[in-house]
């Protein structure tokens, strides 16, 4: 469509519109920060770490969760609704946990894709957020998938590693 999805070093994911600088807005992190006391903390370190890669469709926009992040050293990626302009309400967790380096969303849009530090790949259902498959032991990459990307037919799943391999 118009708009530019953008994440920085000031912990924040923002959609800009290529038209309009009325329509930009901060996508709100609002259910992590209610988690951290705000007496312990200020507001930048309630706020999610940065953003490492990020992966969205328009697919199924209006139907559920249409972008994926990872975190710098979170096992964790967050999915987002672009409609609401917020965090949706499932986590993706690394299956076994490590830091997540890479994130793809599937050419449906119906399923995410996360990357690990040991080398592991794990999808999951976007609309539920349950796992739905894993790469076998043997199939991960000896280092740190440093990029994924879904094929349009549905059926592909490249990655690449920190080892080189493809």
């Amino acid at each position: 469509q118009t708009h530019l999805l953008s994440a920085g070093g000031d912990r924040t994911l923002r959609r800009s519109s290529i038209w309009s600088a009325q329509q930009d807005c901060e996508l709100s992190q609002g259910r992590e920060t209610k988690r951290r006391s705000m007496h312990e903390t200020s507001v930048r370190e309630r706020r999610l770490p940065p953003v490492l890669a990020l992966a969205s469709s328009q697919r199924r926009e209006r139907d559920w969760a249409n972008v994926v992040t990872c975190h710098a050293g979170s096992p964790v990626a967050y999915s987002w609704d672009t409609t609401t302009k917020a965090l949706a309400p499932h986590t993706l967790a690394a299956r076994p946990a490590a830091p997540i380096t890479a994130v793809a969303i599937s050419a449906c849009g119906n399923f995410a894709f996360l990357g690990s530090a040991i080398g592991a790949i794990d999808k999951y259902n976007l609309q539920s957020g349950k796992p739905r498959a894993a790469a076998a032991a043997e199939e991960r990459h000896e280092g740190a998938v440093r990029g994924l990307a879904a094929a349009a037919d549905g059926r592909t799943l490249f990655s690449c590693g920190g080892g080189g391999a493809l």
